[in-house]
């Protein structure tokens, strides 16, 4: 797992160096993965899934648009990609919060209760 973190940032290959932060992390990954590959696609949530991605990251804004299957609520999705690899959020802090603060507003404004 920890490889391939690193190839989805090089520029945070340090800290995958640190042994207990490893130790801390692989579970929490190894949950997720599961989470998204065997959980959700068979049932898919009523939330709305908003995905934030970096455009100099290996996973490309077309693999993203796949978490559209994850979701009933399609009307709602939507993929934003910012300026950076896949820790993108400490490249632009700023410009995610603002869109973070738009997409929370549409959602609240656009979800039936």
């Amino acid at each position: 797992y920890a490889k391939y973190y690193i190839y989805l940032d090089p520029s945070t290959r340090e800290i995958y160096d640190y042994e207990p932060f490893i130790d801390m992390i692989i579970p929490m990954l190894k949950a997720d993965a599961k989470i998204g590959d065997v959980l959700i696609p068979s049932n898919p949530i009523n939330t709305p899934i908003i995905v934030y991605g970096g455009e100099k990251d290996c996973l490309r804004e077309e693999f993203l648009n796949r978490w559209i299957e994850l979701t009933k609520s399609k009307d709602l999705f939507r993929v934003r990609m910012f300026p950076g690899h896949h820790n993108f959020q400490s490249e632009c802090q700023t410009q995610v919060l603002q869109c973070l603060k738009e997409d929370f507003n549409n959602i609240l404004n656009n979800t039936k209760t």
